[in-house]
């Protein structure tokens, strides 16, 4: 399987290495830049917001 920087989605940041379960891809393409969060922190993301009541 191809990682993102491998299919033009270059690393933007990386917050793995602070302790924290996110990175940043660049999508040049699309002029988007996406946030890729670890499922282990799904069930707090959605307490936060709201969306698991």
């Amino acid at each position: 399987m191809l990682s993102l920087d491998e299919r033009g989605c270059p690393l933007d940041f990386d917050a793995r290495p602070y302790g924290r379960p996110f990175t940043y891809h660049r999508m040049p393409a699309l002029g988007l830049r996406v946030e890729l969060v670890d499922v282990s922190v799904r069930p707090q993301f959605l307490s936060r917001w709201g969306a698991g009541e």
